[in-house]
């Protein structure tokens, strides 16, 4: 049986107005890893409860978290449902003034 559910996935900031960001997310008990996923393609895996991106082009990015537990010598990741979903948008200040400063 998986433990109780991821409850928060955040980012700071959001919007980003230069493509670095942070997602937050509130651990598991007993949880050995998480992954992140951008967009269903895998961004992240591992221990922390975090993880950092820069460089970012414009857009929206769409974020969903899981994670594995360990019992009885195997690793099971609850890959469905989604635990957590959070959309960051990217709004570079270069970009929207159409020119770099």
């Amino acid at each position: 049986m998986m433990p109780a559910g991821i409850s928060t996935l955040t980012a700071q900031p959001n919007p980003s107005a230069d493509g670095a960001y942070t997602l937050y997310w509130s651990q598991v008990a007993g949880a050995t890893k998480y992954r992140l996923f951008e967009g269903g393609e895998l961004a992240f895996e591992g221990a922390g409860a975090s993880h950092a991106f820069t460089g970012q082009p414009d857009g929206a990015y769409t974020y969903s978290l899981t994670y594995c537990v360990e019992a009885f010598g195997i690793e099971a990741c609850n890959l469905r449902p989604v635990q957590a979903e959070v959309t960051v948008v990217v709004r570079n200040r270069e970009s929207a003034s159409g020119s770099p400063e």
